[in-house]
């Protein structure tokens, strides 16, 4: 009887310390989200944002009437103290998207599970891999981002799957220490979790005509398309990748296409 008292005096004490292990990881995953939420406010500037109901003008090369240079209203020198892989920012207004980018130069899993300052963090980080340039000037550019249940991360991409959110917020823009791209997003539909840019060899421009026509016959009740978005061969797009909630094996897409470069 002694024994049996003892094995589950054991049994109670262990998962005691179990708990108050798994608490302690909870509340430091959350704090560790604090954290890097402070960080982000401090180093980006909140600058008026313009109507995205408006039209979006053509793709063009916008050069100031003097020759000062392009200024960032992100603080990359900031950015770069806590990681020299923070290469860009993403921002869409009007969504609590607004975060560095990262990307590891030869571990493409590395930032699943970290944050931009290489820590465990379950939320991870927004990230491309090495499979991109760093520069946008890749005909398609592939950006993750986990679909976390708090909202954070890319979890409002899945807003876009509403007909009047996506003519509302369409626009991202995309923020480098020399220059500031602005996008039109003109697709978000789910997808497979094939690898796009394994399936398709997009620098060659039939190749990728045909994929951006292929785009637009997307049927699937969770889809948004915008047809009357300009696209050809020689368009940059960018597409924000994030998890389906309950299915593995798929995912969510929103696709954008580069309109307009400040430099």
């Amino acid at each position: 009887m002694r024994n049996k008292k003892r094995i589950w005096l054991i049994v109670c004490v262990i998962a005691l310390l179990g708990a108050a292990v798994c608490g302690g990881i909870l509340i430091g995953q959350k704090l560790k989200g604090q954290e890097l939420e402070s960080l982000y406010e401090s180093v980006s500037e909140t600058t008026p944002t313009v109507s995205t109901s408006a039209a979006i003008p053509a793709l063009e090369s916008t050069e100031e009437s003097t020759d000062a240079p392009y200024v960032s209203p992100i603080d990359f020198d900031a950015l770069h103290e806590t990681s020299e892989d923070i290469y860009a920012w993403i921002e869409i207004p009007g969504t609590n998207i607004n975060y560095p980018i990262v990307q590891d130069p030869d571990d493409n899993t590395f930032y699943l599970r970290r944050s931009p300052d290489g820590e465990d963090f379950t939320g991870g980080s927004i990230f491309t891999e090495n499979y991109n340039s760093t520069d946008f000037t890749d005909p398609n550019t592939i950006i993750y981002g986990h679909c976390m249940r708090d909202g954070t991360m890319f979890a409002e991409l899945h807003n876009f799957a509403d007909a009047d959110f996506i003519s509302q917020y369409h626009e991202v823009i995309i923020y480098t220490p020399n220059q500031e791209l602005h996008y039109d997003v003109f697709a978000a539909y789910p997808y497979s979790d094939q690898h796009l840019l394994f399936l398709y060899d997009f620098t060659d421009k039939k190749v990728f005509q045909s994929y951006l026509e292929g785009i637009f016959d997307v049927r699937d009740m969770h889809s948004q398309l915008r047809p009357e978005v300009a696209l050809d061969a020689d368009s940059k797009i960018i597409t924000l990748s994030t998890c389906m909630q309950n299915d593995n094996t798929r995912r969510f897409l929103v696709q954008a296409v580069l309109t307009e470069q400040k430099s």
